[in-house]
């Protein structure tokens, strides 16, 4: 079972993910000596072909972004066995943050008004194979002043968290297109 991923979607370069699992039961099927075909020679996903959507509109701003997925497993292990005697699923808590140019102070005011928001992030590869994550509702916690990043522009961070959508039934969908 998945137990923690992170994803990392840096200005320029790759984009990062990195993933804990938490094996129940599992006894490996190959050997530890077991070769495998060359790696693949498609494109990694980057940021620059990615697209931001916030509170339904585009984002063409942001500068840099963080999600971390944290899915609660309760692991049961006992005494003279290797496998555990259960894994039980908790509360997944997912929360994240970007930066962004401000052109104005639209999102701040959100964090201040304490308004729920969603966020939508497209990842597209140069085969044109997709990764679309969908918050569909987020809620901003915190909004420190924008600081110079040399000359006029203006950075801003924006952590927030991700809530449950009864409307859609889903708190983060990952859809994937070939």
């Amino acid at each position: 079972s998945l137990s923690q991923l992170s994803i990392a979607c840096p200005t320029s370069g790759i984009v990062t993910a990195g993933a804990t699992w938490l094996g129940f039961g599992y006894t490996p099927s190959e050997p530890a000596t077991t070769t495998y075909a060359n790696a693949s020679s498609l494109a990694p996903f980057d940021a620059l072909n990615g697209t931001w959507q916030e509170g339904g509109g585009a984002l063409a701003y942001i500068n840099g972004m963080h999600l971390q997925i944290a899915c609660a497993l309760d692991e049961f292990p006992v005494c003279g066995s290797e496998d555990l005697l259960d894994v039980k699923r908790g509360k997944r808590n997912s929360t994240g943050n970007f930066s962004a140019y401000v052109p104005d102070l639209t999102l701040r005011a959100k964090f201040y008004a304490e308004t729920e928001s969603s966020l939508t992030f497209t990842l597209t590869d140069a085969a044109s194979k997709s990764f679309q994550f969908h918050l569909p509702r987020i809620k901003y916690t915190g909004a420190k002043k924008p600081k110079a990043a040399g000359g006029t522009k203006t950075i801003g961070n924006y952590p927030f968290q991700v809530l449950y959508s009864s409307t859609f039934g889903y708190d983060l969908a990952c859809i994937v297109s070939a």
